[in-house]
This record gives C-alpha cells, structure tokens and sequence, in this order.
C-alpha cells in the first residue's frame, strides 16, 4: 500500500482564499484619521508578535486584545490617543468568522479523500470574541478529517506538541503524513518530527499543488515498484 495517508494542511496561506486586507486598513485609517501605513505596521511589528502568543494559545480573544495590549501599543508606536481597533477580529475579511477556500486547493483536497487520504487542518487560530465562542475556520469544515486550533489546544506551532496531536488523531505516523504550511519554521519542525514537509508560499498555491501531486506520485510508484519487486522473488 502506498506510505502516504494524510495531508496536514495550514488554514492563513496556504488553502485560504487569498484576500487582501490592505483596503480594510486604509479605510479605518482614513475614517480614525490615523497615519497611512500604521495598523499594518503595528500588526507585524516584534513587540506585537510578543503579545500573540496569548492570543493564538486561547488565553485572550481579539477583541480582549485590540482593547487592551495592542491599542496602548498602537498609540505609542504611532504617538496618537485613537480608541481600540478591530482589526484582529478582521485580520482575514472585514465581518466575518468564515473563511473562503481556495477553489484550486478544494479541488485538490476532494481528489485527495477520493482517492482516500485523509485531509487535516493544522492552524494557528483565535477567538475573536470575549466570550471565547467564534473563531475562524473555513465555511465547509466537512473536508477536512481532523481540524487541530491552537486556540483550543493552549499550544501553538512551531511547538512539536501540536504535531504530534494531529498525527494522533488520524491515528498516523508521522512517515505516513505531507504537511504543507507557508512558514518555514513550522515547516522546519515538522520535519523534525518526521513529517514529509511541503513549505508553501503564499504566492506559489500553483507550485505547492504540483508538488503535491508529485510527491504522491512517487510514493505510488514506490509501492508498484515494491509490489513488482515482490512478484519477481516468489515467483
């Protein structure tokens, strides 16, 4: 039988609809009369990737954060007195706990369970709300055999832990698992665990489907050479 069983794929990047929430941005920057360029500055700055750890292990929601650590933060990078932001809750579409698919990457996923592999999603999320009741997910989750939060879990990647609880639920080994994700730090401690490891930029869907494919491949002619190795020495 072929070694592959499973894909393990990440939500933000790598099977989400690319969307763009640079207008979302601008739009609240021009309604607060903020400075252009300072929400997304904030967002990916060093000190606001200290605070996320708390957001993506569940210990505080979005909105708890945009009121409290990052708005203080936000003022005193960009010397203003604006009032909190929704723009965690929004970071991925303005309204909405939904996330679209990739029409190319859904296409892929049903080939995959048709041909019976298993299909896992591996995500660093977060509640967006206080109450700790919605989080973002993909708008069809039947697709997907095992869906494994950090949010829920109070572990995010790139910690082995994670992994290793999604390889446990599809009640895998890691050598029969590809995970795909656009980080290469998650993708570097995947490997360390023994996943077959596919980094994916965020602009190469293209190229991560095709190499995909290709991996499977091999690992279906490995097994037909396997089997045609194995009729030659009985007979």
């Amino acid at each position: 039988m072929p070694q592959i069983k499973a894909v393990i794929f990440d939500l933000s990047g790598v099977i989400s609809l690319k969307q763009s929430t640079t207008t979302y941005w601008k739009k609240l920057e021009n309604e607060r009369n903020l400075p252009e360029g300072s929400i997304k500055k904030t967002l990916l700055s060093k000190e606001f990737a200290a605070i996320s750890y708390d957001l993506f292990t569940g210990n505080r929601s979005a909105e708890e954060i945009e009121e409290n650590e990052f708005i203080r933060l936000f003022n005193r990078q960009h010397n203003t007195a604006s009032e909190p932001l929704p723009v965690i809750r929004n970071w991925f579409g303005e309204g909405t706990s939904a996330i679209d698919l990739d029409e190319n990457v859904v296409a892929a996923i049903d080939a995959l369970r048709d041909a019976g592999i298993k299909v896992a999603l591996l995500t660093n999320n977060y509640y967006l709300n206080k109450q700790k009741t919605v989080r973002r997910l993909p708008s069809d989750r039947s697709r997907f055999d095992v869906i494994v939060e950090s949010c829920v879990e109070g572990v995010m990647k790139p910690h082995e832990n994670i992994y290793h609880l999604t390889i446990d639920r599809l009640a895998l080994r890691p050598s029969e698992c590809i995970f795909v994700d656009s980080q290469k730090v998650h993708c570097d401690t995947a490997r360390h665990v023994g996943l077959k490891t596919i980094y994916a930029r965020a602009d190469e869907r293209e190229w991560m489907l095709c190499e995909l494919e290709d991996m499977l491949n091999e690992d279906a002619l490995s097994d037909e050479s396997y089997e045609s190795d194995s009729t030659e020495q009985s007979s």
